[in-house]
């Protein structure tokens, strides 16, 4: 009852504000004369360098077409990312692991450039997509590292086909349905359940909304970059957008029914799994909403769930590691999928 209660208090003063900003606030970006919208949809997608070896692809896979961002040679390492980011969110330690990885950063479907199927978006259906797509491109098996909602997606990946998966890391994100995960609330995962109210009180305002976890889910405020907020919002003020990144929090239900039954049926992911969690700090907590990163939930989830676990939180890091820590989190990402 008392995280009903938080959630109730805290969309109750979400919508208060959204209700009455300013003008100025309810633009898409820093430039208020109304063109932003128009700069940002026409933006190319970046890449990461002439030198890097990475290139764009789009692939079909049953109702969806996936982006993906492909570079590096050896072993096969699919990279998730969460929301609301793209694969870009992953851009600093992309360079690194391609030395020694052939790196597959997906857009999952609805977002990104990923096209936007209005169903689908159970972490069991993502999860089959990117199965889909790893053996359009002939793997057989790969490991993957999936960062918030990306690492649900990556969580049910291993789960459902523990033989295409070699090793799993999962970063800042609690499991839904299994142990503990009960323990964590935070406002948005309520707000974002809600049927077509997020959609109608954040559109022509993504920026001012989606701006509360690009910053306020950090330890540094601005763990993000202006460049890498306008390529995120390039994606995310595009028809279908929001509504995509919304469906993903109205299957929460579902996906927790699926995990519990996993679990209470006694299974154990056999592959090496790595858990990483941000610590954060109270004085960049946002609005009472009572957490910014996972710290060391994860161990905690997967504790009983896996037979080879290893993990740790980052003192001085926020919930997104791969930009505001990318060197710790890299360095960690190399050892584990080198099999150390």
């Amino acid at each position: 009852m008392k995280s009903l209660a938080k959630n109730a208090v805290a969309i109750s003063m979400l919508l208060a504000t959204i209700m009455n900003l300013p003008a100025w606030a309810q633009s898409n970006g820093p430039n208020h004369s109304g063109s932003a919208p128009t700069q940002i949809a026409q933006t190319l997608t970046p890449g990461l360098g002439a030198n890097t070896g990475f290139e764009h692809h789009r692939t079909a896979v049953g109702d969806v077409r996936l982006h993906y961002v492909r570079g590096g040679e050896g072993e096969p390492l699919i990279l998730l990312h969460g929301w609301p980011t793209t694969w870009w969110e992953w851009h600093k330690v992309m360079p690194g692991l391609a030395e020694n990885f052939d790196v597959i950063a997906v857009d999952t479907r609805g977002l990104g450039d990923s096209t936007r199927p209005e169903s689908g978006y159970e972490k069991d259906v993502l999860g089959e997509d990117i199965v889909a797509l790893a053996s359009k491109l002939g793997l057989t098996r790969f490991s993957i590292a999936g960062h918030d909602l990306g690492g649900q997606v990556a969580f049910s990946i291993a789960r459902n086909h523990p033989d295409m998966v070699q090793r799993l890391a999962i970063l800042d994100v609690p499991l839904m349905g299994m142990p503990y995960s009960e323990a964590l609330a935070p406002w948005h995962f309520a707000f974002n359940k809600v049927p077509d109210l997020p959609e109608a009180l954040t559109q022509g305002r993504e920026r001012f909304f989606l701006d509360q976890f690009w910053s306020g889910f950090t330890y540094n405020p601005r763990g993000f970059e202006e460049a890498d907020i306008q390529e995120f919002l390039r994606t995310y003020t595009a028809v279908g957008a929001m509504n995509a990144g919304f469906n993903y929090y109205r299957a929460f239900d579902n996906d927790a029914a699926v995990n519990k039954a996993w679990f209470e049926a006694g299974n154990k992911l056999e592959m090496p799994v790595l858990w990483l969690g941000g610590e954060g700090t109270e004085e960049a907590d946002i609005a009472g909403a009572g957490i910014i990163s996972t710290g060391n939930l994860l161990g905690l989830q997967l504790e009983n769930a896996a037979t080879d676990l290893r993990g740790e939180s980052f003192a001085g890091c926020g919930h997104w590691l791969a930009s505001e820590c990318p060197e710790r989190t890299e360095a960690l990402l190399q050892n584990f999928f080198k099999g150390n």
